[in-house]
Protein backbone atom coordinates (compact mmCIF):
# COMPACT_ATOMS: atom_id res chain seq x y z
CA UNK A 1 0.00 0.00 0.00
CA UNK A 2 1.11 3.58 -0.65
CA UNK A 3 0.54 6.51 1.57
CA UNK A 4 0.33 9.59 -0.48
CA UNK A 5 1.62 12.15 1.43
CA UNK A 6 2.43 16.53 0.96
CA UNK A 7 5.49 17.99 0.71
CA UNK A 8 4.88 21.69 2.40
CA UNK A 9 8.03 23.18 1.30
CA UNK A 10 11.54 22.90 -0.35
CA UNK A 11 13.33 22.19 3.04
CA UNK A 12 10.93 19.13 3.74
CA UNK A 13 12.51 17.69 0.24
CA UNK A 14 15.70 18.67 1.48
CA UNK A 15 15.24 16.27 4.52
CA UNK A 16 13.63 13.49 2.51
CA UNK A 17 16.30 13.56 -0.28
CA UNK A 18 19.45 14.09 2.15
CA UNK A 19 18.32 12.51 5.30
CA UNK A 20 16.10 9.92 3.82
CA UNK A 21 12.77 10.50 6.84
CA UNK A 22 9.32 11.82 6.53
CA UNK A 23 7.09 13.41 9.69
CA UNK A 24 3.47 12.93 10.18
CA UNK A 25 1.31 13.99 13.55
CA UNK A 26 0.88 11.42 15.75
CA UNK A 27 -2.29 11.79 15.88
CA UNK A 28 -2.99 12.58 12.35
CA UNK A 29 -1.80 9.19 11.76
CA UNK A 30 -3.17 6.59 9.40
CA UNK A 31 -4.58 3.57 10.91
CA UNK A 32 -3.99 1.37 7.71
CA UNK A 33 -0.60 0.05 6.97
CA UNK A 34 1.42 1.37 4.17
CA UNK A 35 5.00 0.14 3.01
CA UNK A 36 5.50 3.30 0.70
CA UNK A 37 5.54 6.69 0.57
CA UNK A 38 4.83 8.98 -2.40
CA UNK A 39 5.24 12.79 -2.67
CA UNK A 40 2.61 15.70 -3.52
CA UNK A 41 4.14 19.19 -4.19
CA UNK A 42 1.76 21.61 -3.64
CA UNK A 43 2.48 25.46 -5.13
CA UNK A 44 5.53 26.35 -3.20
CA UNK A 45 7.24 24.10 -5.55
CA UNK A 46 6.39 25.87 -8.59
CA UNK A 47 7.06 24.93 -11.49
CA UNK A 48 7.52 21.63 -10.54
CA UNK A 49 4.18 22.09 -8.46
CA UNK A 50 0.72 20.37 -8.55
CA UNK A 51 2.67 17.13 -9.05
CA UNK A 52 3.43 13.38 -7.65
CA UNK A 53 7.47 13.53 -8.08
CA UNK A 54 8.87 11.03 -6.17
CA UNK A 55 8.32 7.99 -3.67
CA UNK A 56 10.18 5.49 -1.94
CA UNK A 57 9.90 2.27 0.34
CA UNK A 58 9.36 2.70 3.99
CA UNK A 59 12.10 1.02 6.11
CA UNK A 60 11.48 2.29 10.08
CA UNK A 61 8.95 4.14 11.70
CA UNK A 62 9.22 5.44 15.40
CA UNK A 63 7.43 8.04 17.77
CA UNK A 64 9.35 11.05 18.37
CA UNK A 65 9.21 14.35 19.90
CA UNK A 66 8.78 16.86 17.18
CA UNK A 67 11.93 19.30 19.42
CA UNK A 68 14.00 16.09 18.80
CA UNK A 69 12.93 15.90 15.41
CA UNK A 70 13.43 19.31 14.53
CA UNK A 71 15.95 20.50 17.27
CA UNK A 72 16.43 24.11 15.52
CA UNK A 73 12.49 25.41 16.04
CA UNK A 74 12.58 24.07 20.09
CA UNK A 75 10.13 27.17 20.31
CA UNK A 76 7.56 25.83 17.60
CA UNK A 77 3.66 25.37 19.40
CA UNK A 78 4.08 22.07 18.47
CA UNK A 79 7.79 21.24 19.57
CA UNK A 80 6.57 18.77 22.35
CA UNK A 81 4.12 16.83 20.48
CA UNK A 82 4.73 13.29 18.97
CA UNK A 83 5.06 12.63 15.29
CA UNK A 84 6.16 9.65 13.46
CA UNK A 85 9.40 9.78 11.77
CA UNK A 86 9.33 7.56 8.88
CA UNK A 87 13.02 6.38 7.63
CA UNK A 88 12.75 5.33 4.05
CA UNK A 89 15.03 3.93 1.43
CA UNK A 90 16.32 5.66 -1.80
CA UNK A 91 14.15 8.47 -3.51
CA UNK A 92 12.71 7.12 -6.80
CA UNK A 93 11.18 10.01 -9.34
CA UNK A 94 8.07 9.57 -11.10
CA UNK A 95 8.50 10.05 -15.20
CA UNK A 96 6.08 11.28 -16.20
CA UNK A 97 5.13 12.75 -12.88
CA UNK A 98 1.27 12.19 -11.68
CA UNK A 99 -0.15 15.62 -12.48
CA UNK A 100 -2.65 16.96 -10.33
CA UNK A 101 -4.61 18.55 -13.78
CA UNK A 102 -8.16 19.98 -12.36
CA UNK A 103 -5.99 20.32 -10.08
CA UNK A 104 -7.85 19.28 -6.66
CA UNK A 105 -7.03 19.66 -3.18
CA UNK A 106 -4.59 16.76 -1.94
CA UNK A 107 -4.23 15.47 1.28
CA UNK A 108 -3.25 12.00 3.03
CA UNK A 109 -4.55 9.23 0.99
CA UNK A 110 -4.03 5.66 -0.46
CA UNK A 111 -3.42 4.17 -3.65
CA UNK A 112 -1.57 1.10 -4.58
CA UNK A 113 1.97 0.62 -6.13
CA UNK A 114 0.46 -0.34 -9.23
CA UNK A 115 -1.66 2.82 -9.95
CA UNK A 116 1.22 4.85 -8.91
CA UNK A 117 3.72 3.29 -11.36
CA UNK A 118 0.69 3.79 -14.14
CA UNK A 119 -1.18 6.68 -13.11
CA UNK A 120 -0.73 9.80 -15.72
CA UNK A 121 -3.17 11.77 -13.77
CA UNK A 122 -4.25 12.67 -9.68
CA UNK A 123 -7.63 11.47 -10.40
CA UNK A 124 -6.48 7.80 -11.62
CA UNK A 125 -4.81 7.12 -8.11
CA UNK A 126 -7.92 7.88 -6.20
CA UNK A 127 -10.40 6.20 -8.79
CA UNK A 128 -12.02 9.38 -9.04
CA UNK A 129 -14.02 9.85 -11.65
CA UNK A 130 -12.68 12.67 -14.12
CA UNK A 131 -15.99 14.92 -14.09
CA UNK A 132 -14.41 18.22 -14.23
CA UNK A 133 -12.32 17.67 -17.14
CA UNK A 134 -15.45 16.06 -19.30
CA UNK A 135 -17.42 19.01 -18.57
CA UNK A 136 -14.65 21.58 -19.41
CA UNK A 137 -14.34 19.74 -22.53
CA UNK A 138 -17.83 19.76 -22.96
CA UNK A 139 -18.70 23.21 -21.98
CA UNK A 140 -15.73 24.60 -24.58
CA UNK A 141 -17.22 22.64 -27.69
CA UNK A 142 -20.73 24.74 -26.43
CA UNK A 143 -18.68 27.23 -26.90
CA UNK A 144 -19.32 28.36 -22.99
CA UNK A 145 -16.48 30.59 -21.61
CA UNK A 146 -16.47 28.86 -18.48
CA UNK A 147 -13.64 29.80 -16.05
CA UNK A 148 -12.01 26.84 -14.01
CA UNK A 149 -11.27 26.99 -10.55
CA UNK A 150 -12.74 30.52 -9.98
CA UNK A 151 -12.37 31.85 -6.79
CA UNK A 152 -14.59 34.12 -4.83
CA UNK A 153 -14.50 36.18 -2.01
CA UNK A 154 -18.75 36.62 -0.55
CA UNK A 155 -19.28 39.02 2.68
CA UNK A 156 -20.81 37.30 5.68
CA UNK A 157 -23.32 38.69 7.24
CA UNK A 158 -23.45 40.43 10.29
CA UNK A 159 -26.11 40.94 13.17
CA UNK A 160 -27.75 44.54 12.88
CA UNK A 161 -26.09 46.93 15.06
CA UNK A 162 -22.74 44.21 15.55
CA UNK A 163 -19.34 46.52 15.81
CA UNK A 164 -17.76 43.61 14.61
CA UNK A 165 -15.68 44.63 10.93
CA UNK A 166 -17.25 42.56 7.93
CA UNK A 167 -15.51 39.67 7.25
CA UNK A 168 -15.22 37.34 3.98
CA UNK A 169 -16.16 33.32 3.27
CA UNK A 170 -13.95 32.47 -0.04
CA UNK A 171 -15.00 29.46 -2.02
CA UNK A 172 -13.87 27.77 -4.93
CA UNK A 173 -15.94 27.31 -8.05
CA UNK A 174 -15.05 24.39 -10.44
CA UNK A 175 -16.53 26.95 -13.06
CA UNK A 176 -17.75 30.21 -13.55
CA UNK A 177 -19.81 31.27 -16.15
CA UNK A 178 -20.93 35.17 -16.46
CA UNK A 179 -23.39 36.29 -18.53
CA UNK A 180 -24.89 39.98 -19.36
CA UNK A 181 -27.19 40.16 -16.71
CA UNK A 182 -26.03 37.46 -13.90
CA UNK A 183 -23.21 34.89 -13.08
CA UNK A 184 -23.15 31.00 -12.51
CA UNK A 185 -20.99 28.69 -10.48
CA UNK A 186 -20.47 24.93 -11.94
CA UNK A 187 -20.32 22.61 -9.41
CA UNK A 188 -18.98 18.92 -10.40
CA UNK A 189 -20.19 16.33 -7.80
CA UNK A 190 -18.66 12.94 -7.91
CA UNK A 191 -20.43 10.78 -4.98
CA UNK A 192 -17.20 9.56 -3.31
CA UNK A 193 -16.39 13.04 -2.00
CA UNK A 194 -19.97 14.80 -1.83
CA UNK A 195 -21.88 11.52 -0.51
CA UNK A 196 -21.47 11.93 3.56
CA UNK A 197 -23.84 13.77 5.51
CA UNK A 198 -20.96 16.07 6.54
CA UNK A 199 -20.00 17.25 3.12
CA UNK A 200 -23.59 17.48 2.13
CA UNK A 201 -24.12 20.30 4.98
CA UNK A 202 -21.45 21.59 3.46
CA UNK A 203 -22.59 22.20 0.16
CA UNK A 204 -25.75 23.54 1.02
CA UNK A 205 -24.07 26.44 3.12
CA UNK A 206 -22.20 26.76 -0.19
CA UNK A 207 -25.33 26.49 -2.33
CA UNK A 208 -26.82 29.33 -0.06
CA UNK A 209 -24.11 32.03 0.05
CA UNK A 210 -23.57 31.87 -3.22
CA UNK A 211 -27.45 32.41 -3.76
CA UNK A 212 -27.27 35.33 -1.56
CA UNK A 213 -24.29 36.89 -3.60
CA UNK A 214 -26.10 36.67 -6.99
CA UNK A 215 -25.13 33.32 -8.29
CA UNK A 216 -27.23 30.57 -9.95
CA UNK A 217 -25.85 27.37 -9.08
CA UNK A 218 -25.82 24.24 -11.02
CA UNK A 219 -24.28 21.43 -9.44
CA UNK A 220 -23.64 18.06 -11.74
CA UNK A 221 -23.60 14.65 -10.26
CA UNK A 222 -21.39 11.92 -11.19
CA UNK A 223 -24.50 9.51 -12.52
CA UNK A 224 -25.74 12.68 -14.34
CA UNK A 225 -22.27 12.43 -16.51
CA UNK A 226 -21.84 8.51 -16.64
CA UNK A 227 -25.48 8.67 -18.20
CA UNK A 228 -24.87 11.74 -20.67
CA UNK A 229 -21.47 11.26 -21.80
CA UNK A 230 -19.85 7.64 -22.91
CA UNK A 231 -16.70 9.12 -23.92
CA UNK A 232 -14.72 11.99 -23.46
CA UNK A 233 -11.59 13.10 -24.98
CA UNK A 234 -11.88 16.62 -24.00
CA UNK A 235 -9.15 16.56 -21.68
CA UNK A 236 -6.98 14.51 -24.07
CA UNK A 237 -7.51 11.42 -23.09
CA UNK A 238 -10.50 8.65 -24.07
CA UNK A 239 -12.74 7.51 -21.14
CA UNK A 240 -14.62 3.92 -21.55
CA UNK A 241 -17.37 3.40 -19.61
CA UNK A 242 -19.31 -0.16 -18.65
CA UNK A 243 -22.14 -0.87 -20.37
CA UNK A 244 -24.06 -1.35 -17.26
CA UNK A 245 -23.29 2.39 -16.24
CA UNK A 246 -24.59 4.17 -19.09
CA UNK A 247 -27.76 4.31 -22.06
CA UNK A 248 -26.25 2.86 -25.30
CA UNK A 249 -22.88 1.31 -26.10
CA UNK A 250 -20.09 1.85 -24.06
CA UNK A 251 -17.39 2.64 -27.19
CA UNK A 252 -19.90 5.30 -28.88
CA UNK A 253 -20.48 8.50 -27.60
CA UNK A 254 -24.50 9.47 -26.31
CA UNK A 255 -26.65 10.92 -29.37
CA UNK A 256 -29.73 12.92 -28.74
CA UNK A 257 -29.24 13.87 -24.86
CA UNK A 258 -31.88 15.14 -24.21
CA UNK A 259 -33.38 17.87 -21.43
CA UNK A 260 -31.84 16.33 -18.53
CA UNK A 261 -27.79 16.82 -20.19
CA UNK A 262 -25.91 19.14 -18.34
CA UNK A 263 -24.82 21.17 -20.94
CA UNK A 264 -28.45 22.06 -21.86
CA UNK A 265 -28.97 22.84 -18.57
CA UNK A 266 -26.53 25.81 -18.74
CA UNK A 267 -27.34 26.59 -21.68
CA UNK A 268 -31.07 27.28 -20.47
CA UNK A 269 -29.34 29.23 -17.86
CA UNK A 270 -27.36 31.55 -19.77
CA UNK A 271 -30.07 32.12 -22.15
CA UNK A 272 -32.04 33.67 -18.86
CA UNK A 273 -29.40 35.71 -17.97
CA UNK A 274 -29.33 37.72 -21.39
CA UNK A 275 -26.32 35.39 -22.82
CA UNK A 276 -22.76 35.20 -21.92
CA UNK A 277 -21.03 38.50 -21.10
CA UNK A 278 -18.48 39.77 -23.34
CA UNK A 279 -15.18 40.60 -21.79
Amino acid sequence: MVLICVLKNRRDLGILQKEHWYRIPASHAPVSKFNYLAFYQPKPFAPEDKRINYYTRVKSIRKIRREKLLPDEKKHPKAKELYLKIKVGNIMRLSPPIKNVAPRRISFGFTTHKKLRNAKNILEIYDIFPLEEIIGGELKKAGIKAIPQHFVKIKKRLPRGSSKARTFRGFRLDFAVYCKSGKIAIECDNQKAHSSPAQKIKDRLKNRLLRRDGWRVIRIREPEIIKNFTQSKAAGFSLRLKPSLCDGSPDQPSADLGPNDPIIRVKKAIQKLGGLARF
